[in-house]
């Protein structure tokens, strides 16, 4: 009766300790996943693309540079309609900041 508490109470803090794991994994993963995209975006950087969708100034919109399609934010005042060019100018908080490339 004794090793059946025994083995019961070890299964319970072997999969609590699985789960613990599990968790502190799942954290660090995110970590790094979010990292490589502010690596990714940083490399964009500097290059021109095409608005997918109308960007107003602060909101976030779609633009393809490439053959990829991103979502970013324009920043400054200004207003971009679908069709025209604009500049990933930098990175921020995870974020492609974008402007108008003047005609």
């Amino acid at each position: 009766m004794m090793t059946e508490d025994r083995f019961s109470l070890l299964g319970m803090i072997v999969l609590a300790g699985i789960a613990v794991v599990g968790f502190f994994y799942e954290l660090w993963r995110r970590k790094l996943n979010r990292r490589s995209a502010n690596v990714l975006f940083a490399q964009v950087v500097g290059a021109k693309g095409i608005a997918i969708t109308p960007l107003i100034s602060y909101r976030t919109g779609y633009v393809r540079v490439g053959s990829e399609i991103w979502p970013v934010t324009l920043g400054g005042s200004d207003t971009i309609e679908v069709g025209q060019w604009i500049r990933v100018n930098r990175v921020e908080d995870g974020k492609m900041i974008v402007t108008k490339v003047s005609d």
